[in-house]
């Protein structure tokens, strides 16, 4: 719902809380008349994976995944572990993750970490006080009344107002606590926000949003998250699990009654059981990751015999050259144990400083 056909993007739609029902509803629709859509779940599409794979010649495989894609490896992994010579995951989503049950407190958990690491910096505690207070100021005014914010088109340059509710500032936080960059932004552009300054957090959130829904297919993560995630989730887990979170249950309301209509896949025996296989492995986890903190990370490894968990400073972003050498070095030599991670104990979140520019978020 973010884009006209011939015409710049919609500022308003991009803004407001995503998984709009009637649009997905509309979107299955069109999907169903060319595709089965019971067929597009994991398991299928990791079989698919070894088909090709075995068509293209290829014998044991270095296997990687990051977010979703570690819970495509995984199933890879006890589908067809033959195939793979090594893993590395970055970010995990293991099975226990029914998602989007826990990104409520997930979200909470990083806001909390970004905005207790501000306070705890000397510099950025000067600057932005009070981090946790003010933001929840802002939710409380936002609640009795959305700020109507006018910023420039980002495409065109126009002025355009939208309409800041709660929960869109809410969804459009979480949103940032996806890349470090904007995670150590959020002090400066909360304290913005609490002074009235509602701009550039509105264009931050507009960035962030589009580029983070653009690396979506909607369909398919519905076909992949209703059987095997979603339709798992109780009333009970849902209140458990959100009521203490500044993000609220809205998302799991509107992916639940998305899945309550949406054709579900089959899912063989045991698929939500832990993987239990004898590869090498290397888990990574961000320690201010929103989405798939370190909690999953060692869950999965726990698991995992001749695995090694590897926590950084990171958001759900993993591109450091410590990492990239961390990998390297791991593919030729996939013994988790031998595996030197002293580069790690130098990684840091970027400083904290005013407002990035939106050309720093979209790198």
């Amino acid at each position: 719902p973010v884009h006209e056909p011939d015409g710049p993007f919609d500022l308003q739609a991009t803004l407001e809380p995503g998984f709009d029902v009637p649009h997905l509803l509309a979107c299955r629709d069109r999907l169903a008349e060319r595709a089965d859509l019971t067929l597009y779940t994991t398991p299928v599409a990791m079989d698919d994976l070894d088909e090709v794979l075995s068509a293209l010649g290829y014998g044991a495989v270095n296997v990687v995944g990051g977010s979703y894609g570690t819970r495509a490896a995984l199933v890879f992994m006890r589908r067809h572990t033959d195939r793979v010579r090594s893993a590395m995951l970055e970010g995990v989503a293991p099975f226990s993750m029914k998602n989007p049950l826990f990104h409520a407190a997930g979200a909470q958990a990083a806001l909390d970490g970004f905005l207790g690491a501000c306070a705890a910096d000397p510099i950025c505690a000067a600057a932005f006080p009070d981090g946790r207070a003010r933001f929840d100021e802002v939710l409380a005014r936002l609640e009795e009344a959305p700020a109507e914010v006018t910023v420039p088109h980002p495409e065109t340059g126009e002025p355009v107002t939208v309409r800041l509710s709660r929960e869109a500032f809410a969804e459009a936080v979480r949103a940032m606590t996806y890349l470090s960059a904007t995670g150590v932004a959020l002090p400066a552009l909360v304290h913005g926000a609490h002074a009235g300054r509602y701009e550039p957090f509105v264009q931050h959130a507009v960035t962030m949003k589009r580029a983070l829904f653009g690396q979506l297919a909607m369909g398919m993560l519905l076909c992949v998250t209703c059987p095997a995630d979603t339709s798992r989730i109780t009333d009970e887990e849902m209140r458990r699990h959100t009521e203490h979170s500044f993000l609220g249950d809205g998302r799991v309301r509107r992916q639940r009654t998305l899945c309550d209509a949406w054709p579900l896949g089959p899912l063989p025996e045991g698929y939500t059981d832990p993987v239990t296989v004898d590869v090498p492995t290397l888990v990574v986890s961000g320690l201010y990751d929103p989405v798939t903190p370190p909690s999953f990370g060692e869950e999965v490894a726990g698991h995992l015999p001749r695995a090694r968990h590897v926590v950084v400073p990171r958001a759900h972003d993993f591109w450091d050259p410590c990492l990239d050498a961390l990998e390297a070095v791991f593919v030729e030599r996939p013994e988790p144990d031998a595996l030197d991670t002293s580069c790690v104990d130098t990684m840091a979140l970027p400083p904290f400083a005013g407002v990035p520019s939106v050309e720093v978020m979209e790198r």
